[in-house]
């Protein structure tokens, strides 16, 4: 760990950031960013106190980096750690939530990410995090790629197999996509390198929630895209975790671990 990041004795922080082992007994890695801290709502639970005021954590208990920065994320634990404790992080800034881009740089990017001095960390870290069977990579907020937790996947397994979302979704979906969709469906996986004569229709299912996205990585070291099923991809433990919840309740979850999702979930996700 960076000798920059702080570790912080405060017992009031969610239990998912603790960690393990008698090395950290009573300490606490806390990531988030100067946005989330500043301008979302705090875990449930969360009481204002002497390190805490009605938002968060105060901005004088940031951890400190390089030059002043409050970067907090530098690798792929940390991503890891960050959607855990926040439950929906979007790749890229979106209104209301954590973005991985913003935790990465410490604090807003003002114009395109990728031309940032840690643009191709978080890049790679995107790509890490898309590989990941820890988080599932979907878009949801603003329609933007988001990072879930897995404490929400029976949610979101419930929102994308809602029939009513889904017969909505499949309107005006182009021939090719069908075809696409056709084949996850009969084959329940499907591989396709990022960019290929598919890659139009994939984002379209992809952007639909139609299918589960992730990616690997080919032995030549090219990216590919692994399309699945839901259900080919659903747990037993998940999917009966999400047949507990009504279609509105699961909306509902959702909005508020996307802090309101005030600019909304995404066009196919009302």
């Amino acid at each position: 760990m960076p000798e920059s990041m702080k570790l912080l004795e405060q017992p009031g922080l969610p239990p998912a950031t603790r960690r393990s082992g008698p090395e950290h007994t009573g300490r606490v890695h806390y990531m988030t960013t100067p946005r989330t801290l500043l301008g979302a709502r705090p875990w449930p639970g969360a009481t204002p106190g002497p390190m805490f005021d009605a938002v968060g954590l105060r901005p004088e208990y940031l951890a400190a980096g390089p030059e002043g920065s409050t970067s907090v994320v530098h690798t792929e634990h940390d991503a890891l750690e960050l959607i855990r404790q926040r439950q929906v992080v979007t790749e890229v800034p979106a209104f209301g939530v954590t973005s991985l881009v913003e935790a990465v740089a410490g604090g807003p990017v003002h114009g395109s990410w990728r031309t940032h001095a840690k643009g191709r960390l978080m890049y790679r870290l995107g790509r890490m995090l898309r590989a990941s069977d820890e988080v599932l990579a979907v878009r949801l907020v603003e329609g933007k790629v988001a990072f879930v937790d897995a404490s929400l996947w029976p949610v979101v397994y419930r929102v994308a197999m809602e029939p009513s979302r889904r017969r909505r979704s499949l309107e005006g979906l182009a021939p090719q996509a069908r075809a696409l969709l056709s084949a996850v469906e009969r084959d329940r996986v499907v591989r396709l390198d990022k960019d290929s004569e598919w890659t139009k229709a994939r984002e379209a299912l992809e952007e639909r929630l139609l299918v589960h996205l992730s990616e690997t990585q080919a032995e030549s070291g090219r990216h590919v895209t692994v399309l699945r099923s839901w259900r080919d991809w659903v747990s037993p433990t998940v999917k009966e975790a999400a047949e507990t919840l009504t279609y509105d309740e699961a909306l509902a979850r959702l909005r508020e671990a996307c802090g309101g999702a005030p600019a909304g979930l995404g066009p196919w996700v009302p």
